[in-house]
């Protein structure tokens, strides 16, 4: 039996870290790395790194020698990002540099999940030829990311995502998606964005597109990833109740904070960030999933029922939040 390759994922106890870790450990052996949030993951080795100490990050690099390195440390909000903005640099931007440069030297592909974000959000399809024009923190520190990456790294792939939905590790902070499951299941009021147009991904989706990369020896490429249609969190949670037979009279439309620059938290009217995909499914032979879809995919892995099943039988058709 040939050895598995290994993965390592910096920033592990993040939402993104962790989910990455959970869906590609049955293919490989990830190492991953956390600052201050301790992570245990069953099958998963999990090591203190600080991606702004290189001494500890060669050590860690040099020590596991993994084949695939993915940068998920770092801010991964417009509103964290805007409100610690020399933290969301340190992080989203010097950290990664010093992992490029170390990975580098030990010849391990580096692998950059970067964000639709870097667009303005005009009502326009974005290729990946298009010039990007961030109009957030957020945005301009994941484009420094990547143009970092592609001027210096010999060996990279770089995914820039729509917006990526699931649970994550960590209880003490909620991702938006669980904020939703528990106010639906708890009957709460749930205030949704309603400006804010993307597309919506299962994280777990994520993971198979990265293992297919991998498997298929992808390199020096930087490709987008998106739900084939767009729309707001207020939709999606409209949509979610919908699939999984839920009251969706608690969902209100909200306006969710978006600071357009540095300066002011002011709101466009309107913002639509739609990534076209042709590359990656042509590159890998895929057709990517509608929100719907990606949904059927949340349902299957999360036990939920869906509503056709939840129809023809209510008791089962509830999704019990765990």
């Amino acid at each position: 039996m040939a050895k598995r390759k290994t993965v390592l994922i910096f920033g592990v106890s993040s939402f993104l870290g962790s989910n990455l870790a959970e869906t590609l450990k049955k293919d490989y052996r990830v190492i991953g790395t956390y600052n201050e949030t301790p992570v245990e993951i069953p099958g998963v080795q999990t090591h203190y790194c600080d991606v702004l100490d290189r001494d500890r990050i060669n050590f860690i690099l040099l020590t596991f020698r993994p084949q695939y390195t993915i940068y998920a440390a770092g801010l991964h909000s417009v509103e964290l990002a805007h409100t610690f903005p020399k933290l969301a640099d340190a992080l989203n931007t010097v950290g990664l540099v010093n992992v490029t440069k170390i990975c580098e030297k030990v010849g391990s592909k580096i692998c950059y999940i970067s964000s639709g974000f870097v667009f303005p959000g005009e009502d326009v399809s974005y290729s990946e030829k298009d010039n990007p024009l961030p109009s957030t923190l957020f945005g301009k520190a994941k484009l420094a990311g990547e143009f970092f990456i592609q001027k210096s790294s010999l060996n990279y792939l770089i995914i820039r995502s729509c917006i990526l939905y699931g649970r994550g590790v960590n209880h003490n902070h909620r991702t938006w998606f669980e904020a939703l499951e528990q106010n639906v299941s708890d009957r709460v009021i749930s205030n949704l964005d309603d400006r804010i147009y993307a597309g919506f991904l299962d994280v777990t989706y994520l993971g198979a597109v990265l293992k297919l990369c991998f498997d298929l020896e992808v390199t020096n490429r930087l490709l987008q990833l998106s739900s084939t249609d767009i729309m707001t969190h207020f939709s999606f949670g409209k949509l979610y109740c919908k699939k999984f037979n839920r009251d969706d009279k608690f969902l209100n439309k909200g306006n969710w904070f978006y600071p357009i620059n540095d300066k002011t938290g002011t709101v466009m009217e309107t913002l639509k960030f739609r990534l076209l995909t042709e590359n990656i499914e042509d590159a890998l032979n895929i057709s990517v999933p509608s929100v719907e879809e990606s949904l059927e995919l949340t349902g299957a892995r999360m036990n939920f029922i869906p509503t056709k099943e939840g129809e023809r039988n209510k008791k089962r058709g509830t999704i019990d939040y765990l």
